[in-house]
C-alpha cells in the first residue's frame, strides 16, 4: 500500500465511488477501467490496493462477490451496521494520507 500506484489508485477510487448513487460490481468494473486509463496502473498494482482498501485483507472472496455482499449488507439495518464500499475506501484514503504526512 506504500507504492505510488496504490496511493493514486485508492485516491481515484475514493473520488469516483462517491459520484455514483448505487454501487455494484458493474460500477466497480467501470471505475477500475477509468482508473487504469488515468493512472497507468494495472493488474496487481490496480486491484491489490482496492482489495486491501475494501476488505482490509490481502486475499479473500472475489471482489465481485464481496462488493455485492457489502453493499447489500450496508442497506440492511443490522444492530451493528456494515460500512459501505465508499466508507471503506474513504477510511483507507485518510489512512494513506496520514501515513504519508508522517514520513
Amino acid at each position: 500500500m506504500k507504492t505510488e500506484c496504490a496511493s493514486r489508485v485508492v485516491k481515484s477510487f475514493g473520488e469516483k465511488i462517491n459520484q455514483v448513487e448505487s454501487f455494484d460490481y458493474d460500477q466497480f468494473s467501470r471505475i477500475t477501467k477509468e482508473i487504469k486509463q488515468e493512472t497507468g496502473c494495472k493488474g496487481k498494482d490496480l486491484y491489490h490496493p482496492l482489495r486491501v482498501a475494501l476488505t482490509a485483507r490481502v486475499s479473500g472472496l472475489d471482489l465481485d462477490k464481496f462488493i455485492t455482499l457489502i453493499e447489500t449488507g450496508y442497506a440492511l439495518e443490522f444492530p451493528r451496521p456494515l460500512k459501505s464500499c465508499a466508507q471503506r475506501a474513504a477510511e483507507m484514503q485518510a489512512f494513506l494520507q496520514s501515513s504519508q504526512s508522517m514520513e
